[in-house]
């Protein structure tokens, strides 16, 4: 429950005030593929009475709060930083979805003006008797207000086996605003949660993914080198406020160039050379694409890159996305999809990449004080502090010399790459 009555303060008037409602007919048709998702069963014979939420259409805005805060939680894990609120939380959203499930029954909706009035003041009723730690409160904010990866979408609640899937579309010529691949999560104990990525809109012919086939035709890469390396960078996300804008950035206007640029750049620092190789090949595979999108950003004229440059100091994401978008579209139909599928093959390798276990636990012991001092060895460069610092904190955990290797390699890249801004 902290958790949850952190986050709602911050956050559930602005999606209240940003979300519309959409139908369920309107989502992307979705392939599936099966995914583990623990069952939780409604546990607090109380819980409705905390939750007087008494309309369909309510319940389903409140809904699409919850999925949007999960997506971001899913996809920004953090190396385990949230860890036990995280738990808590999906346990509580689950709980409520059942909650949902059971008013939904019974009941048609208010209309559209009406549900966004009601959902605010009932949610925020329903959490006002309970206080929030002051820490988790500020780190929440942190971290969600500088994180932009997710939109949100709605669908039913569902009692089928746990699924996971994404597929993308695109009408060429046509300019989207809600670019997103859908991944769901049904649960066992009634709860579905939508979760929605930003991503390049695919024609009805475009690539399906799955979890074995997810983002390349080459079957000789080793999958799990790639998913621990993207992993780690993508933990980086919570420690390197830069990366975390650039990245934000690059995925919502589509630079693919800019995107593999990145990705190259942390892989050298955080990952093993096993790691380096299978991730460079993968990364290699997609050149011809790559090169596509440089040579986009090459031929602009002095007025486009003025424009751009425009966009960039006021930070209107929107309308970058919209003219490298627009410059994609003018590529021949070849050249278009080549681009769109590198663009969703490689975020979806981000998207799902796993931090290991033993970097999480090592990751999850560092407290304030001791981040900020190994921030400090970083900004005035002494790797050698760090290393001692990393050995040190070894003594009080039974790990294999290969498990120490590459979290000392990592942790050292971490905080020797992290540019502060």
């Amino acid at each position: 429950m902290q958790f949850w009555t952190a986050l709602l303060p911050i956050f559930v008037v602005h999606c209240l005030e940003n979300t519309t409602l959409q139908k369920t007919d309107s989502l992307p048709k979705v392939p599936t593929s099966i995914i583990t998702v623990p069952k939780l069963e409604i546990s607090d014979e109380n819980f409705t009475n905390k939750f007087p939420i008494k309309n369909s259409a309510v319940i389903d805005h409140s809904v699409n709060i919850l999925r949007r805060i999960i997506s971001i939680i899913f996809v920004m894990d953090l190396g385990g930083k949230l860890g036990e609120m995280m738990d808590a939380f999906i346990e509580f959203a689950l709980n409520f979805t059942n909650h949902c499930e059971i008013i939904r029954r019974n009941e048609k909706g208010l209309v559209k003006g009406k549900v966004v009035s009601s959902a605010r003041s009932e949610i925020i009723a329903a959490i006002s008797a309970t206080s929030a730690s002051t820490a988790d409160l500020n780190f929440l904010s942190r971290f969600f207000s500088s994180t932009r990866f997710m939109s949100i979408s709605s669908s039913g609640i569902s009692s089928k086996t746990s699924t996971i899937a994404a597929k993308s579309e695109m009408v060429p010529g046509h300019l989207s605003t809600g670019n997103e691949f859908a991944i769901k999560s049904k649960n066992k104990g009634g709860g579905e949660l939508s979760l929605y990525r930003q991503s390049l809109d695919l024609n009805e012919d475009s690539t399906t993914f799955d979890k074995t086939t997810i983002s390349s035709t080459n079957q000789s890469y080793n999958k799990d080198y790639i998913g621990t390396c993207f992993g780690k960078i993508r933990s980086t996300t919570g420690f390197d406020s830069n990366f975390r804008t650039l990245m934000d950035r690059y995925s919502q206007t589509a630079q693919v160039d800019q995107i593999d640029q990145l990705i190259r750049q942390k892989m050298v620092d955080l990952c093993t050379e096993k790691e380096i190789s299978e991730t460079e090949s993968f990364l290699d595979d997609q050149r011809g694409s790559i090169q596509i999108a440089q040579l986009v950003s090459l031929n602009l004229t002095n007025d486009e890159k003025d424009r751009l440059n425009v966009y960039e100091n006021i930070n209107d994401v929107t309308s970058m996305r919209n003219f490298f978008l627009a410059k994609f579209h003018a590529l021949t139909g070849e050249q278009y999809k080549r681009i769109q599928k590198t663009y969703n093959d490689i975020l979806m390798k981000f998207v799902y990449g796993s931090l290991k276990q033993n970097i999480g636990k090592f990751l999850s012991k560092l407290n304030s004080q001791e981040r900020n001092i190994l921030k400090a060895y970083g900004i005035t460069s002494q790797p050698e502090k760090i290393n001692e610092f990393i050995d040190q904190k070894f003594t009080k955990m039974n790990l294999s010399s290969d498990d120490e290797d590459e979290i000392r390699k990592y942790v050292r890249g971490l905080f020797m790459s992290i540019n502060y801004i």
